[in-house]
């Protein structure tokens, strides 16, 4: 089984992957664990948006999953883009 570190960084790699793919040009600020899940601050230019209470498994499971898509989305939408 993984290390809490190695799973916060494969979830951080998740991330910045599912971004690419869906080709939003957003930043991960920080990406930090809290209870179950995990916190992630996201910047694009001069705007931030935080989500906190983010379920391991949607970052954890892979890039691909409709899960992290879904969440990458609403992200997206936080920021003002077209679903």
């Amino acid at each position: 089984m993984p290390s809490r570190q190695e799973r916060e960084q494969l979830a951080g790699t998740n991330l910045h992957q599912a971004l690419r793919d869906a080709k939003i040009e957003i930043v991960i600020e920080s990406l930090e664990p809290v209870g179950d899940g995990y916190r992630v601050l996201f910047r694009k230019g001069p705007l931030t948006y935080s989500e906190s209470g983010i379920d391991e498994g949607k970052l954890e499971d892979g890039p691909a999953t409709d899960k992290i898509k879904k969440f990458v989305q609403k992200v997206k939408l936080a920021f003002g883009g077209n679903p």
